[in-house]
């Protein structure tokens, strides 16, 4: 499996398949995932080169991706599919809950406010990724100073992130999502690793 260098770059682009796929922001969506999807087709993940060759002959229907991050992540019946919150799988009953609030005193702990207007809680998995992604840039900065904040949103990440990855995959309707989970599943291990070892 490919070593990562701790790249925020990819990190960010993990965490963009966490966002609505707007019809009017498509273009930039997909840029902004082909990173992942070529760090997928290297490391040989199922799938990843079928979906990477779809976008980019545009033989995509953007609907039925859109269909599939709603049942998942949004709504459907019963309910949502998958509860991209850390503290739905931490034992927390409601949403900005006690693991919310820890995700958010780390951020604190690290130099980055979330803005109290902000309705998306900090323990989305979408927010997540982002702190993720602004510490590993300024890991690249400054090795000393922020290997342990990576380290820190690392350890929390593993209490829950892989479960909610498989159940995801498992989950999803399109090959477009079953792939992503894969390579995301793949990219945190990898992630992870990297990020102990430099400990």
């Amino acid at each position: 499996m490919l070593g990562l260098a701790i790249n925020p770059s990819l990190i960010w682009s993990a965490g963009t398949v966490f966002q609505y796929p707007e019809e009017e922001s498509w273009l930039a969506y997909q840029q902004e995932i082909e990173l992942l999807l070529d760090w997928g087709v290297q490391a040989g993940i199922p799938g990843a080169r079928e979906v990477k060759k779809q976008l980019s002959t545009g033989d995509f229907d953007i609907s039925q991706v859109q269909v599939d991050y709603t049942g998942l992540f949004i709504n459907s019946f019963p309910g949502m599919k998958v509860h991209p919150f850390a503290g739905w799988y931490l034992g927390d009953e409601c949403m900005f809950g006690e693991v919310e609030e820890k995700v958010r005193q780390l951020y604190f702990q690290h130099g980055i406010l979330m803005d109290e207007n902000n309705t998306m809680p900090a323990d989305s998995i979408a927010v997540e990724m982002e702190f993720l992604g602004i510490v590993a840039e300024d890991y690249a900065c400054s090795k000393d100073n922020y290997h342990g904040a990576l380290a820190e949103m690392m350890d929390h990440l593993e209490d829950w992130v892989f479960t909610f990855l498989k159940d995801m995959k498992q989950n999803a309707e399109t090959c477009f999502y079953k792939t992503l989970a894969s390579i995301v599943y793949n990219f945190l291990m990898v992630l992870r690793k990297d990020i102990k070892g430099v400990a």
